[in-house]
Parts: structure tokens; sequence; C-alpha cells
């Protein structure tokens, strides 16, 4: 998979085949779909945890990058929720 990543990618080796493009594009979609499965059940998860917990997550958040990546970090970015600005706090 990686090797029809580089394939794809701008200054990549040749240009890629149907068969790789479609091999890519069903591996993106697959990686789509776990995500957004993830982001689901975490945001079930947020409205069912206290205030507190909430508000401990909300903080390592904002203080590091601990969360980056994370089906945690999509929502709260996606949610309105704001980083720290560095420095602040």
């Amino acid at each position: 998979m990686a090797k029809a990543v580089s394939e794809v990618r701008p200054g990549g080796r040749g240009n890629p085949t149907p068969e790789q493009r479609a091999e890519l594009a069903a591996w993106k979609a697959g990686q789509d779909a776990a995500k957004a499965k993830e982001d689901a059940a975490f945001a079930a998860e947020w409205g069912a945890m206290p205030r507190e917990e909430q508000n401990n997550l909300l903080d390592l958040w904002r203080q590091t990058n601990e969360l980056s990546g994370t089906a945690a970090a999509r929502y709260l970015s996606r949610t309105g929720y704001r980083k720290a600005l560095p420095g602040s706090r």
C-alpha cells in the first residue's frame, strides 16, 4: 500500500495504474469508514461522560499533543472547542 501511495503522490515514481488507483481509493475509503465509526463512538462516550472528566480531557487536549490524531481530538476540533495558544494558561 505504501508503494501505491508513493506512486500517487506528486513527485512519486511514475504514474499509477488504474488498478493501483482503485486499490488506493478502496484503502482510503476503508480508513475513512473506520475513522467515522470511531468518531461516532467517541461522540456517544462524550455525551455520557461526567463534566469533570470532560474538563480533564479538554485540558489534556488543549495543553498537549497527546490526543493528536484520535477520535477525541477530531471531535473536539469539529465541535468548536479551541486549542490553547502557546504560552497561555
